[in-house]
């Protein structure tokens, strides 16, 4: 082109504003219903005693308002009322955008540092971490986030050009001193260069420690999975061998001292108080004045035989009775069935979390590198001008949706999130259209009440027939 032309007759401007005008209202629709939904799902009572569900909700709030103030009021000022724009509303939204996009991200971190610490050190965070602590968390950030941003209220500045109709509001646009180049290093260390390394330092040490306690269980499974066969042929062997013995004694004629052997019993008593939680075999005393199991068969082939020379006691005061293997079973199963819920949980809030840093990462490291690499050119052609708008704004869209994502990325990780939402869905349509059951059960009850009617009635008419031909 020639050398008197604008940054704005170039293509790369025209595709830059057909960008900035298509996808904004997609970005702020699908974003706004998915922070709406994850607020209803998360804010119901299952989740009130839980510390995870305070960053998510208080990011599907952040990430709402930055939605509706930041994106679609700039989408809406800037495309198609730019002459209305004023300094003041310039400076204000400014302010805003950049406080909330401050707010959210250091809550990703904050949200990443509390499932650091659920892995790696289980115990203290429960002893420690609370709900108020995580609201308290959140309310500071955002107290910082606002009073470090506050400055933009009079230092931000505003650009309109009526020729073009092109508005542009910023910081550091026409003030090129070095303390705004400063400044500007500053913001970008601390809004995304930061975060990005606190999250992907943290998510890697989440993912190896999940790594590995994943290998341990496996090898503790399988560790489990050898003794309980082992623990197994002995008992099959043991009762084999009991069996075996009360055969031949009940075949003998003479009645001499039985031997007792108290191997196979013991071996009995390994294989079936083996418990598989803790690798011990517990046995469980009776009471004092409890009296072992009784059987009158038993005792009468006993009366019948002469009694040895030793004097076994045939009751004690306190005995131990030996817990059956199937009854340990029943036991594990039931406490790994109460378990295994929470674990879920745990461990469908972890990958969400992975999930949710990733898509941080991913999504606003573009706009940083853009920021770094055009800082410091003074000297800027029309068409290097032009290429930069096209560049931040598929940019600056990547950036916001950043705020749109989470919901898909939590429908993606938890079970439990997908069950929780389309239980919610049913519940907003019940209340939403409750006519149907309402016109359904009236209806029900119409054609019951005919049917009914119509029986009483043919029931009558059968009985004046009846009577008829008895008295004819």
């Amino acid at each position: 082109m020639k050398n008197g032309t604008s940054y704005t007759d170039y293509p790369e401007f025209k595709f830059a504003r057909t960008v900035n005008l298509c996808f904004p209202p997609v970005i702020v629709l699908i974003g706004c219903v998915g922070n709406l939904l994850s607020f209803f799902i998360y804010i119901k009572r299952k989740y009130k005693d839980k510390v995870a569900p305070v960053y998510i909700l208080s990011l599907s709030i952040i990430d709402s308002i930055n939605l509706v103030i930041g994106l679609l009021q700039y989408w809406l000022m800037f495309n198609f009322y730019p002459e209305d724009i004023t300094p003041l509303h310039c400076h204000v939204m400014f302010f805003l955008v950049n406080a909330m996009a401050n707010h959210s991200h250091w809550v990703v971190i904050a949200f990443t540092f509390d499932r650091f610490l659920a892995v790696w050190f289980p115990f203290w965070t429960r002893q420690y971490q609370n709900r108020h602590r995580a609201w308290m968390t959140v309310i500071i950030i955002g107290l910082i986030s606002y009073a470090k941003n506050l400055h933009y209220i009079w230092t931000a500045e505003f650009i309109y050009q009526p020729k073009t109709k092109v508005a542009s509001c910023g910081f550091g646009i026409r003030d090129k001193n070095q303390w705004v180049l400063d400044y500007q290093l500053f913001e970008i260390a601390v809004s995304s260069l930061v975060p990005f390394i606190i999250i992907v330092v943290l998510n890697s040490s989440i993912v190896y420690r999940m790594h590995k306690d994943g290998n341990f269980s496996k090898a503790q499974r399988r560790h489990q999975g050898h003794k309980l066969k082992s623990q197994f042929v002995t008992s099959r062997n043991c009762k084999l061998q009991t069996s075996q013995q009360r055969q031949e004694n009940n075949k003998s004629e003479n009645h001499s001292i039985p031997t007792f052997d108290t191997k196979p019993e013991t071996d009995c008593a390994t294989a079936n108080s083996y418990n598989p939680l803790n690798n011990t075999h517990p046995t469980i005393p009776k009471l004092a004045n409890q009296e072992p199991d009784y059987n009158p068969q038993k005792d009468k082939d006993q009366n019948s035989k002469p009694k040895p020379h030793l004097t076994i006691p045939t009751s004690s005061k306190r005995r131990q009775t030996i817990v059956p293997s199937d009854s340990i079973q029943q036991i594990t199963s039931e406490l790994s069935e109460n378990i295994k819920p929470k674990r879920l949980f745990h461990y469908g809030l972890t990958i969400s979390l992975l999930l949710v840093s990733s898509a941080f990462v991913v999504l606003v490291s573009p706009l940083l590198v853009l920021r770094f690499y055009y800082m410091n050119q003074e000297h800027i052609t029309p068409h290097h001008k032009a290429v930069y708008t096209m560049k931040y704004q598929i940019c600056q869209k990547l950036w916001y949706s950043n705020n749109a994502v989470n919901f898909f990325l939590y429908s993606l990780s938890g079970r439990s999130f997908r069950s929780d939402l389309k239980a919610t869905i049913l519940g907003l349509y019940t209340r939403m259209f409750p006519k149907g059951k309402t016109d359904r059960r009236s209806n029900s009850r119409t054609t019951l009440d005919s049917v009914l009617r119509f029986s009483d009635s043919s029931t009558t008419t059968d009985t004046a027939n009846s009577v008829k031909e008895n008295n004819t």
